[in-house]
């Protein structure tokens, strides 16, 4: 397990991002490793979160994050970017937390 076929991990264990362009991910990349880091780290230091780093006991009364993404770009910074008339779209994480 945790093989690769077509690019997408087959196991559990899989990476389900390209840790050889954590520095200068494309557009389309998913969060890389230490985006997903910077996030947690900047969300659980929000002490009016009430956020829990023990996520073994979940219940309803527990603060947790459950979700984090690549919040797309825009269309039309990323054709400039193409086009090569406009900057690198920045990248924003997108989260969802179980409150």
């Amino acid at each position: 397990m945790g093989a690769y076929r077509d690019g997408c991990p087959s196991g559990d264990d899989g990476v389900p991002f390209d840790v050889e362009n954590e520095a200068s991910p494309s557009p389309w990349d998913g969060l890389t490793l230490s985006e997903i880091n910077n996030v947690r780290d900047y969300l659980l230091d929000q002490e009016n979160l009430e956020l829990t780093e023990d996520l073994s006991d979940l219940s309803a009364r527990v603060n947790y994050i459950y979700l984090m993404d690549l919040q797309p770009p825009a269309k039309r910074e990323v054709l400039a970017y193409l086009d090569g008339t406009g900057a690198k779209p920045e990248r924003y994480a997108r989260v969802t937390v179980y409150r």
